[in-house]
């Protein structure tokens, strides 16, 4: 069907275009053997996105499987100039899959590589294809640009110190092709997107353990020495007066925990869960008489922490037999991210203790925690006793949380022993006027 007009006179008609499609359907159906001398099981059509909207196909039960490169016969040059076209199709009969050798439509909540199963510890890592496996699921747009990757991640691997440049040696083909693509405008290439691939081969490993830490941290990298650089901002001032340019980042790494029968932890390095990067905007000179503004939560650099924890979490549902540990230091140490991993139900947290930020109790030093899903067993870790005002002296710890399904089961009990003292702080080394008192941990 090229084209289908609905004169004004006919809207009192209810379903017209989609008994006018139907009949179409018939009728080909019924011509097409007795022309072509074999029968068709599925239809396809093209709509123009820029003219049509392609209601008729849509009440008509067709089914919009994606959209065209916007290439044309003619298009030698790639310059997807024609216009990238929707797709409508439309089964004849029930088992057409079957008939046409297609597979068996998989279920699309459950992500590819839960699909694939579980990965062992050190599968595929010994062999020289292990750069295929790490980026089997790395799509940057173009099938070269992931050949590209795969050629590149083989040579960075032998010298990891290095550069770019340095790594690939004398080879200038593959210096050239690898910049190329890095600074492809493609929207497709991008860090996340070739990180893609091991984090799938990671989230596999992680199957095969039932307790994993997901270790996260963040570092500044400096690169005020290179010329040429754009899009950075300030990290910091080696001297007063002066701005280092830089940009932040901020990963999650996997860790796997095997429990030896002495009680040994075996530890193993997975992957990479998930890496963010972000530069911060240069400064801007405000009146110090007025107060900074208080940025909502979500938009606070701290937010990161958060961030990774809910990507744990998004995977998490689907390796119910595997515990997540969210382990952080300091910066981890924020009111909003205990009550998020709290009501997580794959993940816990256990956080080097410091002084919690938006805690109620201001300067109330935070606890160590870490709480296993109720499905897998009992708490491995309970909470630590919380210091009192009074300096060397505790309160209890709190009792384990319990539920049904662990009140029979033995608990485990980890404890900290932390002490306090009161110090002092001269002008010297304060930059203020008066003695400072603080308090030393």
């Amino acid at each position: 069907m090229n084209r289908l007009l609905i004169r004004e006179k006919a809207h009192r008609c209810r379903n017209l275009p989609s008994k006018v499609v139907s009949m179409l359907l018939a009728t080909v159906r019924r011509d097409w053997p007795a022309v072509y001398g074999f029968e068709i099981f599925l239809v396809e059509t093209f709509v123009d996105p820029a003219d049509f909207a392609g209601t008729t196909y849509k009440a008509s039960n067709w089914i919009e499987i994606g959209r065209t490169a916007g290439r044309g016969w003619c298009d030698r040059e790639r310059k997807a100039d024609a216009g990238a076209k929707t797709l409508y199709v439309y089964p004849l009969v029930p088992d057409f899959r079957r008939r046409l050798g297609l597979p068996e439509p998989v279920d699309r909540s459950v992500p590819p590589w839960a699909r694939k199963g579980p990965l062992g510890r050190y599968e595929g890592l010994a062999g020289e294809t292990w750069a295929e496996q790490e980026c089997d699921g790395c799509d940057l747009g173009h099938r070269y640009r992931n050949a590209r990757l795969v050629y590149s991640v083989g040579h960075f691997a032998k010298s990891p110190r290095f550069s770019a440049g340095a790594a690939m040696g004398t080879d200038a083909a593959g210096i050239k092709g690898w910049y190329r693509s890095i600074e492809s405008p493609h929207e497709k290439v991008s860090a996340e997107s070739m990180l893609g691939g091991h984090r799938e081969c990671t989230l596999r490993r992680m199957m095969g353990f039932r307790e994993v830490l997901v270790v996260q941290d963040g570092m500044d990298v400096s690169t005020s020495g290179k010329t040429g650089t754009e899009g950075l901002g300030p990290i910091g001032s080696s001297r007063p007066g002066s701005v280092t340019l830089g940009f932040k980042e901020h990963g999650s790494i996997a860790v796997g925990v095997e429990w030896t029968d002495g009680g040994i932890p075996d530890a193993s390095f997975l992957g990479i869960l998930k890496a963010s990067f972000w530069s911060r905007p240069m400064p801007v000179r405000r009146d110090r008489r007025r107060k900074r503004p208080q940025l909502p939560a979500e938009k606070r650099e701290s937010y990161i922490w958060i961030k990774h924890a809910e990507s744990a979490e998004e995977a998490g549902r689907h390796m119910p037999g595997t515990i997540q540990i969210i382990v952080g230091d300091r910066g981890a140490d924020s009111a909003l991210l205990m009550y998020k991993v709290a009501a997580m139900e794959h993940c816990g947290l256990l956080q080097e203790p410091g002084r919690t930020e938006g805690c109620p109790a201001k300067g109330t030093p935070s606890s160590t925690s870490w709480r296993s899903s109720p499905a897998e067993g009992p708490s491995p870790w309970t909470a630590a006793p919380r210091p009192s005002a009074t300096p060397g002296r505790f309160t209890p710890a709190p009792p384990p949380v319990t539920t049904p399904e662990t009140r029979t089961m033995p608990a485990k009990a980890a404890r900290t022993h932390r002490s306090f003292r009161p110090e002092s702080r001269s002008p010297k080394r304060t930059g203020e006027r008066k003695m400072r008192n603080m308090g030393a941990m």
